[in-house]
This record gives structure tokens, sequence and C-alpha cells, in this order.
């Protein structure tokens, strides 16, 4: 359209094109227009379709995390004891470490109900930013038609529909974020928030934080905090103090004094 328009207003310009193949270029071009439009509503319906299956495995996955963190009471039988190492190299990160005889953290009731509609709430969130994706395309798809192309009998329903479905779904995502404040203030006030929050629950909890906002430690608040044994501290073999101690010397009293300096280093007296 930036190529053609100043050639459809000054036709002097046009010199030997005539108006019948300038008018073919332009209807070959929407054309193209139009198809390429249509390949960018079928990608976003498959995006669509793979939003639904990460919301479903979002919310298995506040499900799975939470029965993790509680206790079932159930007696492991020692069958388990067999995995072999594939199968703990398939474990994600978040589980490794975490001992199976006991919870890391017992969650309460209510914070239970807070994960639930916080998945509730991103999700609801993520509907409506579809929602209005779908919109902006089919209005294109709407200006179109005034040079001659017919709109697609689902996208004219759309737009028919668009002005419910928008409030339909932005009244339910104000609905779960009263619903997370509500459980979330409950929380708070019975003291039964997470010490450990997953860092998606978190992000959901805070939905005004900005993480760039979030203050570091400088380097002086972290070396007052750890002011034993800086340097020691940042070593790798650090927990093995001996191998820093000088060994010129090999006399039994030597000796003596060195690995009372080491039994110091290693265990410190208060």
């Amino acid at each position: 359209m930036n190529a053609t328009r100043h050639l459809m207003v000054n036709k002097t310009a046009l010199h030997n094109e005539t108006d019948s193949h300038l008018n073919t270029l332009f209807a070959e071009m929407q054309r193209l227009h139009s198809e390429s439009q249509d390949l960018e509503t079928s990608c976003e319906e498959l995006e669509d379709e793979v939003g639904q299956e990460e919301r479903q495995l979002q919310r298995i996955e506040f499900r799975f995390f939470s029965l993790l963190a509680g206790d079932d009471g159930e007696m492991s039988d020692g069958s388990s004891s067999g995995h072999d190492d594939s199968h703990i190299n398939d474990l994600p990160d978040e589980l490794l470490g975490i001992s199976p005889d006991r919870p890391l953290e017992d969650w309460h009731p209510l914070f239970h109900q807070l994960t639930f509609a916080a998945a509730s709430l991103r999700s609801a969130e993520e509907e409506v930013t579809t929602l209005q994706s779908i919109s902006k395309l089919c209005e294109e798809k709407w200006i179109e038609r005034s040079h001659g192309q017919k709109l697609a009998r689902e996208m004219a329903d759309f737009l028919v529909e668009y002005p419910t479905l928008v409030k339909t779904k932005k009244a339910e995502l104000k609905q779960c974020r009263q619903e997370v404040d509500r459980l979330r203030a409950m929380c708070e006030e019975r003291q039964a928030m997470a010490k450990h929050l997953p860092v998606r629950l978190d992000l959901a909890l805070n939905i005004d934080a900005d993480p760039e906002d979030i203050a570091l430690p400088d380097n002086d608040t972290i070396l007052q905090e750890y002011g034993a044994m800086p340097p020691q501290g940042s070593q790798r073999f650090y927990l093995n103090p001996i191998i820093y101690l000088p060994r010129r010397s090999r006399s039994p009293q030597k000796q003596q004094k060195r690995l009372r300096i080491v039994y110091q280093i290693a265990i410190p007296t208060k």
C-alpha cells in the first residue's frame, strides 16, 4: 500500500502503466495478503490450543506440588529403592534433594485453596489476552472487506459475540482476583502462608510486582552476614582446611601443632 498509494493519487506518475494493470496488481497483492492472514489465523488457533494444554498442565503442576508438600500418611514398602540412575536424572530440578520420608514443608488447607485460586487467576488472564488478540486479527480482516474481500463466517460471528465474551471473561477475571485476595488475607491473618513459595505462585500472588524492582543485597551486606572466614567460604575445598596449611616441617612437635590448628579451624569454638 505504501508503494502504490502515491501512484493512485497522482495518476500522472503512472507513465506507461495502465489503470487496469495497476488494479490487477493491487488485487493480486490483496489476495496474497488475505492468504497470509488466513495462515496467521491458523497459527493463532494452534497457539490457542497450545495455551489450553499449558493451562491444563499448570493446574496439574499446582496440584502435584501441593500434594508433594503434604504428607498423605502412607508408608513406603521399599519397592522404590530399586530405581536406576536414569529415573533420577529424569526428575525436575524442583524435586532433587527432597526427602521421600517427610514433606519439605506442611501447607495449610487454606494455602492449598490459594494455590488453586492462583492457577485459575492465571488461566483467566490468558483467556482475556487470547480474546483480545483474536479480536485485533478479526478487525484487520474487517477492514479488508471494504476492498471487496469476504470476511469468514466464523470471524464475523466472533466480532458479533466479542463484546459479550470479553465482558464475561473480565468478570470471571475480577472474581478470581477477589478470591485470591480474600484467601491471601486469610492465610496472612492465620499465618498459613508457606515460607518457600514456588516461583509461579509468587508471581501470581504479587501481580503488580516487577522482577526488576527486587532489591538485591550489596557486597558489604553479604560480607557482614558471612564475616567468618569469607576467603575460605568462597573456595571449593574450604571444608578440608588441612590442604591450605604449609607442609615444610615434618617434626612431631610441629605436626601436633599443625593438627591443633586444623582442629580449631574445622571445629570453631564459641
